[in-house]
């Protein structure tokens, strides 16, 4: 059988679904971990944890491969960074509220905003309304499921999720990738020391702690982000942001095998419907808006 082009429109597809699935499968098992994390500190500390591990894995190959920062255009990576700060601190304050599939899935709703208004491609758009109708189904909101400040918090996160695949974007297109990555993870973490030091200071005196903060730094950030600017580069934001319905599913998944927290028949049908968006999404036809030349690290 005839080999896929990986320079072709669905090679190039392909290759970012491919990334996407790897990088969710981390970010989720990190995810998973963080609630740990999260119960014996809080979200403030747990995420500038994250984010100072991501930045020192990420500066450290900077330096490993001679890189510097100078030259860099500073607004993409500060911007970058402060959306990172904002989006993983709100997160971790949701799943301390919230079952880790769900806060996903309606976090999600950041992802298909970006999707739906970025869409030129009528049958886009349909891929679009089945991830939507897969997360209404997995998040099944009611006063007896959902923590009205958890919803709160997951839906700043989402907005955020959505500006991060905006500005990603432009990172990612923009050459000098890997630089602009390595500052925005020292923003973010940066942005979060002072009040992770007044409300949790104590705990990183614990060998245990920052061990487990290490774990969950190179799982939830330095390898998905590094892995889905990548991704970033071969398709548009409509593709993109629909491939990453693929992290409910994989929420869900570690909630279940780290947490014990269990998928209900009607979560499992909304978890099906994401899936079958991004095969369409992967698999559609061809958008113009995609380059076509490699972009620079």
């Amino acid at each position: 059988m005839r080999g896929i082009d990986r320079d072709s429109d669905t090679g190039r597809r392909l290759t970012a679904a491919g990334l996407v699935v790897g990088s969710a499968f981390s970010a989720q098992l990190g995810a998973a971990y963080a609630v740990s994390l999260i119960q014996s500190s809080t979200p403030a500390m747990a995420a500038m944890l994250r984010n100072l591990v991501g930045a020192t894995v990420l500066v450290g190959l900077l330096l490993l491969r001679r890189g510097s920062l100078r030259g860099l255009d500073l607004k993409p990576a500060l911007a970058l960074g402060l959306i990172l700060g904002v989006m993983n601190t709100s997160f971790y304050a949701a799943i301390a509220r919230l079952p880790l599939g769900d806060a996903v899935a309606v976090e999600f709703a950041g992802p298909i905003a970006v999707a739906a208004i970025t869409s030129s491609v009528r049958r886009e758009l349909l891929w679009v309304a089945l991830a939507a109708a897969g997360v209404l189904a997995i998040s099944h909101p009611g006063p007896d499921h959902l923590s009205y400040a958890g919803l709160a918090f997951v839906l700043l996160a989402g907005a955020c999720w959505g500006a991060y695949i905006l500005v990603g974007r432009r990172v990612a297109v923009g050459g000098r990738r890997s630089d602009t990555l390595a500052l925005a993870m020292v923003g973010s973490a940066a942005v979060l020391v002072v009040p992770a030091l007044l409300q949790a200071a104590p705990l990183l005196g614990r060998p245990g702690f920052l061990a487990l903060g290490v774990g969950v730094g190179v799982l939830s950030s330095a390898i998905p982000y590094s892995v889905e600017l990548i991704a970033m580069e071969r398709v548009p934001p409509t593709v993109f942001g629909v491939l990453l319905s693929l992290q409910p599913f994989m929420a869900a998944v570690m909630g279940l095998l780290v947490l014990g927290q269990h998928v209900s028949a009607l979560e499992a049908i909304g978890l099906l419907l994401v899936i079958a968006a991004s095969v369409g999404v992967t698999l559609g036809g061809r958008d113009p808006s995609v380059a076509t030349e490699p972009v620079a690290a």
